[in-house]
C-alpha cells in the first residue's frame, strides 16, 4: 500500500480504516462535517447544502 500510495508505511499504520455502512448509507453527519471543512478551508462557496434532505 506504501508503495502504491506513494506515503510513508508509518502514516498508513496510523490512519483509521473506513467504515461502510452494510446498506452503502451515506453518514449525513460525516458529509454534513466535510460540507464545513471545505467551506472553512475556503475550498467551497455559495449556499450550504442541507445534507438531511439528500441522503435518507
Amino acid at each position: 500500500m506504501a508503495k502504491a500510495t506513494g506515503q510513508e508505511i508509518d502514516v498508513l499504520r496510523k490512519t483509521p480504516p473506513y467504515q461502510w455502512d452494510p446498506g452503502l448509507k451515506a453518514d449525513s453527519t460525516q458529509l454534513s462535517r466535510q460540507q464545513a471543512a471545505h467551506r472553512a478551508a475556503g475550498l467551497l462557496s455559495g449556499e450550504a447544502v442541507v445534507i438531511g434532505d439528500l441522503v435518507t
